[in-house]
């Protein structure tokens, strides 16, 4: 997880430090380093750590915005400041612990599936787990491996969707 802010600079190393958050972030980003908007400041974080896919979790139609700006999905904290159109988020979470549940059970399900031998991506968002299966044969038992494996680890809180990219 990382956090982009339109603070000045210190605050959020302030904030981790305040709530022994140092384990949870791994890079953050700021209005008073860079003096330029959130979209510019989520590049710009994006870039330094080769993020391919990112997501930005946020609580305000500002935000949402800056997600836009920055070409990137956009996850709605319902459980913040403000109020998001729900045409502006991929997903919405009602508690911090869910969008961890959500990224720990992402990551158990592509080791899983890699102690398989399947390449994958894994992305839980809008009631749907989709599993993206790379360099490996569309059929019947691969599609088997893969939902039998996600389910044992989201049970039935999501639809899943499994999908094959060829090299």
């Amino acid at each position: 997880l990382f956090i982009v802010s339109n603070c000045q600079d210190g605050y959020i190393e302030a904030f981790i430090k305040a709530h022994h958050f140092s384990d949870i972030f791994e890079d953050t980003e700021c209005w008073g380093r860079t003096r330029a908007s959130k979209g510019v400041s989520n590049k710009i974080l994006i870039e330094r750590n080769k993020l391919n896919t990112p997501v930005y979790v946020g609580d305000t139609s500002g935000d949402a915005q800056s997600a836009k700006d920055a070409e990137i999905d956009f996850i709605y904290a319902a459980y913040g400041f403000g109020e998001v159109s729900n045409k502006d988020y991929i997903a919405k979470i009602d508690s911090f612990e869910e969008l961890k549940n959500i990224q720990q059970q992402q990551k158990e399900i592509e080791s899983k599936l890699s102690a398989k031998k399947m390449d994958t991506a894994v992305e839980i968002s809008d009631g749907v787990c989709r599993i993206t299966i790379f360099g490996s044969e569309e059929n019947k038992e691969n599609v088997n491996t893969a939902m039998n494996t996600a389910y044992q680890i989201v049970k039935d809180n999501y639809l899943l969707e499994v999908t094959f990219k060829s090299a």
